[in-house]
C-alpha cells in the first residue's frame, strides 16, 4: 500500500513521499497504513471478503485517507455515504465530534467503517449471485451491475497492489496484515 500511496519520489535519497494525510498521521505513514491493513485482513476474514480487494476500493476511494470527503458526503477510507439507512450504526458517520476525535487515534478510528464496507460487499456479492463486478457494482451505486466502470477500476487497481506486493495476478495470496 506504502508504494501505491506515494504521491512523489526523492531522487536524491530513493525514497518515496507519501500523500501530505498519511505523512502527517500522528501514529506515522508506516503504522496508520499497517493498522489499515491489520482491519482489512480482520474484516475480509470475518466477511469473507478478499482484503486486497477492499485495499483497492480504499486506494481508489479515498487514497486511503480516513478524513476524505466524497461528493455526495461519503466519509472514511471506503467512502461510506451518511444517507445510507445503515450508516447511522457507524459512529465515524454519524457524529462530528467523534471524528475530530479520530484525528488524533491511530489508525483514524477506521476499523468500524472498513467492517461495514467488508459486510456490505459481501451482502452485495450474495445478492449479487456471486458475480463480483455486479457486487462492486452494487456497493458503488446500490444496485447489482451498478457501475461497471467503477468495477473494472477497482479490479485493476487490485492487480497493481497485488503486483506491487510481488504477487502475479491468478496466483495464490496470502494475506499478511503488515501490508
Amino acid at each position: 500500500m506504502r508504494v501505491r500511496i506515494a504521491v512523489s519520489y526523492n531522487q536524491k535519497s530513493g525514497k518515496t513521499i507519501p500523500a501530505y494525510h498519511c505523512r502527517h498521521a500522528p501514529e506515522g505513514c508506516e503504522s496508520r497504513l499497517s493498522t489499515f491493513a491489520t482491519y482489512l485482513v480482520e474484516a475480509g476474514s470475518q466477511y469473507g471478503v478478499d482484503p486486497w480487494l477492499m485495499a483497492a476500493m480504499a486506494f481508489k476511494e479515498s487514497g486511503f485517507n480516513p478524513f476524505a470527503l466524497g461528493s455526495l458526503g461519503e466519509m472514511g477510507i471506503l467512502q461510506i455515504n451518511p444517507e445510507r439507512r445503515d450508516a447511522v450504526n457507524v459512529r465515524f458517520i454519524r457524529d462530528e465530534w467523534y471524528r475530530r476525535r479520530c484525528r488524533k487515534e491511530p489508525g483514524a478510528c477506521q476499523r468500524e467503517v472498513i467492517h461495514h464496507a467488508a459486510q456490505l460487499l459481501s451482502r452485495a456479492n450474495e445478492r449479487c449471485e456471486r458475480d463480483l463486478k455486479d457486487a462492486l457494482g452494487m456497493y458503488n451505486t446500490g444496485r447489482c451491475g451498478g457501475n461497471i466502470t467503477y468495477s473494472k477500476r477497482i479490479l485493476a487497481e487490485r492487480d497493481e497492489l497485488l503486483k506491487a506486493a510481488g504477487v502475479l495476478p491468478g496466483e495464490p495470496v496470502t494475506i499478511a496484515a503488515g501490508g
